[in-house]
């Protein structure tokens, strides 16, 4: 069955890769579009809770250690400044932007085609990859200001 495959692809994921990582989310989907073909709505809500707060709670941690790092680089700048704490600053917004890029590349599985974009899980990964570019353009705004 092909939720079982899902559940099992999900939980391989899961061992090997961070619990906010864009390839976990997508399995998370993937098990959450199974499920509800097999009319299991309340389990694939419940991955889609957790998938949801799983990328709340990275971008939540990505936005306060960039504006940590930012209000920091000020005082980088100074004479005897610590000039790390200005590259981590950018480092942590290659990491959103290489998120955001892996995210919504995941939109191309080939089970995304079969069930189309109109899917509401489908339509859910969309609403996420806007809250990743919110929150990258938030700290970009920020490192313009600074």
């Amino acid at each position: 069955e092909a939720e079982e495959i899902f559940r099992s692809l999900l939980s391989r994921s899961e061992n090997h890769l961070p619990l906010y990582h864009p390839r976990v989310l997508s399995a998370m989907f993937d098990v959450a579009i199974a499920a509800r073909k097999n009319k299991a709505y309340s389990a694939a809500n419940e991955l889609l809770g957790l998938a949801s707060q799983r990328i709340s709670s990275y971008l939540s941690e990505m936005e306060r250690t960039h504006m940590v790092h930012q209000c920091q680089a000020a005082d980088a700048l100074q004479p005897g400044g610590n000039v790390t704490q200005q590259d981590f600053g950018r480092e942590a917004l290659q990491m959103m932007e290489s998120y955001a890029k892996i995210f919504q590349s995941l939109l191309g599985r080939r089970l995304v085609g079969v069930v189309t974009a109109a899917n509401d899980v489908v339509l859910l990964h969309y609403c996420l990859i806007g809250d990743v570019m919110a929150v990258l353009a938030s700290c970009l705004k920020l490192s313009e200001v600074s």
